[in-house]
């Protein structure tokens, strides 16, 4: 299906991206700082940026490499993940939310596969943490397993909205009405958020729509937390949820070779 432009609000917007947006700009972030003054989101150092992962000017971004510039653009600004293997590693959240916490290495008689790390408990969180995951759900089209999961990933209240589109044709995602996913068009100049007020006029106006069969299955995944606590809580959606799965950390292989 194709998408199309609609007077209405969807009756399901992404959670985290309506609430974020309340007194402060995408993703939660701050748009009085002096990171707005200086060309930090400015066009120009996007494709400085982009060219940093071989993506020039004229050419297509993917989702995994938006996600990774999106990374370096918000250094300084905010934690960033990028996780495109399928699998959430909570220490290296909590690394980035609490600052780097020294991990054991495993016994000899321990299983290599299981990385003995620290807890998440007792540790302060420093800075918000923005979870971006680049994910493929279908060959050429949206496999029913993905279809079940990106309609789902929208009842999260911690999702801020999914990088996706229709084959050639990119579209930030931000929420659901039935089986229609709703969002805008990254191609065209957006009015700032602010407010939540503006941020629903914002959602009534020329809103695109596509069918959940019609997206094209190459998208990427957002989750944004603010402190421990919603950590906590997403962690209990995450494990519901078929989209993704959640360790404590990387298997420790140690000079495993693979040899048999």
């Amino acid at each position: 299906s194709s998408s199309s432009s609609s007077s209405s609000s969807p009756s399901s917007p992404a959670p985290a991206a309506a609430g974020l947006v309340e007194g402060s700009g995408v993703a939660g972030l701050d748009l009085s700082t002096p990171f707005m003054h200086g060309g930090t989101y400015g066009l120009k150092r996007l494709l400085l940026i982009g060219a940093r992962h071989d993506k020039y000017p004229g050419e297509w971004y993917g989702p995994s490499t938006a996600c990774r510039v999106l990374r370096d653009v918000l250094e300084g600004v905010c934690g960033v993940k990028v996780e495109d293997s399928g699998v959430v590693y909570e220490s290296e959240v909590l690394d980035l939310a609490c600052g780097p916490e020294e991990v054991r290495e495993a016994r000899d008689d321990e299983d290599p596969l299981i990385n003995c790390g620290g807890e998440a408990e007792g540790r302060e969180w420093k800075t918000p943490v923005l979870l971006l995951v680049p994910a493929r759900l279908g060959v050429e089209r949206m496999s029913g397993k993905g279809r079940k999961d990106l309609l789902e990933y929208f009842e999260c209240r911690f999702s801020a909205g999914c990088l996706g589109g229709t084959p050639r044709h990119a579209i930030y995602f931000y929420g659901k009405e039935g089986c229609d996913l709703v969002g805008k068009d990254p191609h065209w100049v957006q009015q700032e958020g602010g407010t939540r007020e503006r941020y629903d006029a914002t959602c009534r106006r020329e809103s695109v729509r596509c069918g959940v069969d019609g997206v094209d299955p190459s998208l990427a995944f957002s989750f944004y937390c603010r402190d421990g606590e919603e950590w906590k809580d997403l962690k209990e959606w995450l494990r519901g949820w078929g989209g993704l799965h959640l360790e404590w950390a990387r298997p420790d292989l140690g000079d495993w070779d693979g040899g048999g």
